[in-house]
């Protein structure tokens, strides 16, 4: 099981955020084969860069920011030919 709360864009570039969140996908996927992974954001737009589809999502506060908690069942292959 991997969980993570990445940054959402607070103190780094909103343009740094996109390539931040698509190297986590790309890690995910590459490295963590097998694994549940749960991201926690605020941003769709973060979560669609990770490029990966979720399996559930949890809506939820991180303090004052009404957040997100994506799960993601991270497999070799295609979807498709996952099951």
């Amino acid at each position: 099981m991997v969980i993570t709360n990445p940054p959402y864009g607070e103190r780094i570039k909103v343009e740094e955020l996109d390539e931040l969140y698509g190297m986590i996908g790309e890690r995910l996927k590459h490295v963590f084969s097998g694994f549940n992974a749960y991201i926690l954001s605020y941003r769709k737009e973060s979560f669609d860069a990770i490029g990966l589809k979720h399996s559930r999502r949890f809506f939820l506060y991180n303090g004052a920011l009404e957040c997100e908690m994506r799960e993601y069942e991270i497999f070799a292959g295609k979807r498709r030919e996952y099951s």
